[in-house]
């Protein structure tokens, strides 16, 4: 039986606290790895371009600029990766469901819901990926 690889993640808060307990929590389900994070969304655009990340899970309260804004930003040069917004306001649920967001986790995260979040990207993003390899023909 082929098993299928891990999600690659990028962290975006500029709370480190808040960082820590996803990457916890992430780990726990086991199904990402390459957990890199960033507090600033200069650093965090770099990084996305050149590690082009399965998933980027986005706080939607930043210095700056709003995490709504920064996914906006992304979209308008091509990135592709999942986007999961984690915040702690729910008010901004409609704004992400109209720029297609994959999911919305409101913190504190509950497990449970990441997990699931977690496992439906882990089957999507594999599939992608298995389309994406099949020959022409």
């Amino acid at each position: 039986m082929k098993t299928t690889p891990p999600l690659s993640c990028i962290i975006i808060d500029d709370e480190p606290k808040a960082i820590d307990i996803l990457t916890q929590l992430i780990n726990q389900a086991g199904l990402a790895h390459q957990i890199t994070s960033h507090s600033e969304l200069t650093a965090a655009k770099l990084a996305i371009v050149k590690d082009s990340p399965d998933v980027i899970f986005l706080d939607i309260h930043m210095p700056h600029k709003s995490g709504i804004d920064f996914h906006d930003e992304l979209r308008a040069i091509g990135i592709k990766s999942s986007i999961v917004f984690v915040t702690a306001y729910d008010q901004y649920a409609i704004q992400a469901l109209k720029r297609h967001a994959y999911d919305y986790l409101v913190k504190p995260v509950d497990y449970e819901e990441l997990v699931e979040c977690l496992s439906r990207l882990h089957t999507d993003v594999n599939t992608q990926k298995l389309k994406d390899q099949a020959p022409i023909r």
